[in-house]
């Protein structure tokens, strides 16, 4: 019996009950209503999970072949230990975004509080809610990474599941450990939205720190790059810089050693014995701080009905009559300025892409290469500008839908539903834009490019980069995810946002390749070939995405 008086089945019900409820809102579970989507849903995770393991242990299997980082042939726990800590600490990351959201400033909380139940209860399911989606995260990296591991390794048939069992306990590290870091989170979110400088002195902090990381880094570049005569004192600097980060990444290394053990014929000794009993009381406690410190934030920030705070300081201006697009268009600008989103296009293409550039064309020159290394290096440079490019629009394809119940609005406005919905879109078109001329003008510092062809390198990105955005929104305005954001104000596995995500690394790979084809067989040609590829992709989406407008937003 619980101090509210309700039994401890009655709580686990509710804690279920509450948790399937969310889950549902974001992920199939209807196996009986459409066994048949189902079922491809299933096959289609578990191909995935198969293609990860395969590719996985070839990457390991090609390491070991060419002695990468053993002597001996060996694929040593340490890189295991620096892809974990990498994997554990964006995960560490984004999980306190989502948290941050979903604890504090989600539209559910109001309607899960008004449920039969405690808020312990409501607080715990959001909790659950986290904890199975980055369960499902590490089912398709960090599990296929294992498991490739041990059949390389040849690991006996046991030590399969012993790794699932540890991630059960693993999974929930990242969730609890965001629960907490959640709290000052939470506060510097507060602080931002109420102190707009010390938002702009963050972003300058940030930014200086880029330029000048960058900078650095380009400097440690040697003036000529020789990997088969420099390979003996490479090998040792990486086999060094491995040990030291096994050393510094003690709990990392600790867990790495209680899945794999100290070798494939002993997978559990003495010496591991204690590691589990460890991590059982390390969530044990993770979960009891959360339960004490997050959790009553979480009701009282929950609790406060922020629709009806008051802005006393808000000062009342005049403004200017536009016209029904302009005025959209206005807002939108404002919008983005305000929720930041502006602040992150920006930063990654007008900051991070060209440095990215700089630096890996630094790399480039101080190689010796021959014909087909100068082909691969602009086949390189196409590749990562366009999924710097395109990754921007990833965000669109939840563009209308994150108005939430306000969407229909935009089919009642005094002017055509397509302007409207492309007012949207101008933020990523001119911030792109720009973007790429930076990058275009870095890119252009370290080849000598004719001025045709640099245009050309241009203006088919953008072409592509246009394309993808209105693709993006499409995907959007055919399988509207409103609801959900009504609901929950943020969703964290968007079936449009994964689709846009596919075809990111599908367009930036396809062209970069079809680059490389087109000038292997005449170069002179090639750009101009890709160029009127790439205004026919764009032609055809821009019609579709209005195409689409005029059937979705007829008013029935």
């Amino acid at each position: 019996m619980t101090k509210n008086g309700t039994t401890f089945k009655e709580s686990f019900s509710a804690l279920y009950n509450l948790t399937m409820m969310q889950l549902k809102e974001k992920m199939n579970f209807s196996f009986k209503s459409n066994w048949k989507k189902s079922l491809f849903s299933l096959s289609f995770f578990l191909i995935g999970f198969a293609v990860i393991t395969a590719i996985c242990y070839v990457l390991i299997y090609a390491a070991k072949l060419e002695k990468v980082f053993d002597f001996n042939g060996a694929f040593p726990t340490n890189v295991l230990v620096l892809i974990f800590t990498v994997m554990f600490g964006l995960s560490v990351v984004f999980t306190t975004i989502g948290l941050v959201r979903s604890l504090y400033f989600s539209r559910d909380n109001f309607v899960l509080l008004t449920f039969p139940t405690t808020p312990s209860v409501v607080f715990l399911s959001k909790l659950f809610v986290h904890y199975v989606f980055e369960m499902k995260k590490n089912f398709l990296f960090l599990i296929p990474l294992f498991f490739a591991y041990g059949i390389s390794g040849g690991y006996a048939f046991y030590y399969y599941p012993w790794v699932l069992v540890l991630f059960l306990f693993v999974s929930a590290l990242p969730v609890l450990l965001g629960a907490l870091l959640s709290i000052p989170a939470m506060y510097l979110y507060q602080a931002i939205k109420k102190v707009r400088w010390l938002l702009y002195a963050l972003i300058v902090l940030l930014v200086g720190a880029l330029i000048a990381g960058a900078a650095y880094a380009i400097t440690l570049i040697p003036a000529d790059i020789n990997f088969s005569k420099t390979w003996g004192t490479t090998f040792f600097q990486i086999r060094h810089f491995l040990k030291n980060f096994e050393q510094a990444a003690m709990p990392i290394t600790l867990l790495v050693k209680l899945m794999v053990g100290t070798s494939a014929s002993e997978l559990f000794s003495v010496a591991t014995a204690y590691l589990l009993p460890g991590l059982i009381v390390v969530v044990a406690v993770l979960g009891v701080c959360c339960f004490l410190l997050s959790k009553p934030l979480f009701y009282s920030m929950a609790s406060k009905p922020f629709e009806y705070r008051k802005n006393m300081n808000a000062k009342v201006k005049k403004e200017r009559k536009l016209s029904p697009f302009w005025a959209v268009v206005k807002k939108e600008w404002l919008m983005s300025v305000r929720d930041n989103s502006f602040i992150g296009i920006a930063a990654e293409l007008l900051i991070v892409m060209p440095l990215a550039i700089a630096l890996l064309n630094s790399l480039y020159n101080a190689m010796n290469t021959r014909f087909l290394g100068t082909q691969l290096t602009v086949c390189f440079n196409v590749f990562i500008v366009l999924l710097f490019m395109l990754s921007a629009n990833i965000r669109m394809a939840s563009a209308y839908s994150q108005d939430g119940s306000s969407e229909y609005l935009n089919k009642l406005q005094p002017s055509s539903a397509g302007k409207l919905l492309f007012a949207k879109l101008t933020v990523n078109v001119v911030v792109g834009a720009v973007g790429l001329a930076a990058t275009t003008a870095v890119y252009g510092a370290y080849h000598a490019l004719v001025p045709k062809d640099l245009v050309f390198f241009a203006v088919s990105i953008y072409c592509v980069f246009i394309a993808h955005l209105f693709g993006s929104a499409q995907l959007d305005i055919m399988n509207s995810q409103a609801a959900q954001y009504a609901t929950f104000s943020s969703q964290s596995n968007n079936p449009n946002e994964n689709k846009s995500i596919v075809l990111t690394f599908v367009l930036s790979l396809f062209f970069a390749l079809f680059w490389m084809v087109l000038a292997m067989e005449n170069q002179k040609t090639a750009w101009g070939k890709i160029l009127f590829v790439a205004v026919c992709y764009m032609a055809l989406k821009i019609y579709f995405y209005f195409m689409k407008i005029k059937v979705y937003y007829v008013e029935k």
